[in-house]
């Protein structure tokens, strides 16, 4: 499977990091038993955010509006994501 992302992704001491499009994400949660979405909201304008692990990877999406991963995933909603000093805080 080929998984495209939208910026370079760095290496971290948990795993890759890529940034992938709204039916990318999805995709990968569909492909979970239990997932787990953290969301963050920030920005002027508000941007969402939103990471998940997949085979020990993490993965990222962004969108100008709120999206709903209630029926397939657990979402915790958090004020910041600190991931590692190579990728921005989310």
């Amino acid at each position: 499977m080929v998984i495209p992302t939208t910026s370079q992704a760095p290496r971290t001491g948990g795993g890759l990091i890529a940034e992938v499009d709204y039916d990318t994400f999805g995709m990968l949660l569909k492909k979970t038993d239990r997932p787990l979405v953290l969301s963050v909201r920030s920005g002027v304008p508000k941007t969402y955010k939103y990471l998940t692990l997949y085979n020990g990877y993490y993965f990222v999406t962004r969108s100008k509006e709120e999206l709903d991963f209630s029926q397939t995933a657990e979402v915790i909603v958090t004020s910041k994501i600190h991931l590692t000093p190579e990728w921005p805080n989310l």
